[in-house]
């Protein structure tokens, strides 16, 4: 458990506080779900990166249901 605090702090506590606000659970148990929250974070930075420029708000939403709907895939 203590390496993957060390992963897990690699990602961010910014972007971990996020998906705890977006009503996710973030654990992490091996190498390869340290690899998908990185991959989710940068899911994370281009929504936040196309909100602060603007983008459509349905494209918005569609992209959190996608998040959501790739973290409910990865953890069942």
């Amino acid at each position: 458990m203590g390496r993957c605090r060390e992963e897990a702090n690699g990602i961010g506590k910014r972007y971990m506080h996020q998906l705890r606000f977006h009503g996710f659970m973030v654990f992490c148990f091996s190498a390869a779900e340290v690899e998908w929250l990185n991959k989710l974070q940068n899911h994370w930075r281009e929504l936040l990166y196309g909100i602060r420029k603007g983008v459509e708000a349905p494209n918005i939403a569609a992209g959190k249901k996608e998040v959501h709907r790739n973290y409910k895939n990865a953890v069942n």
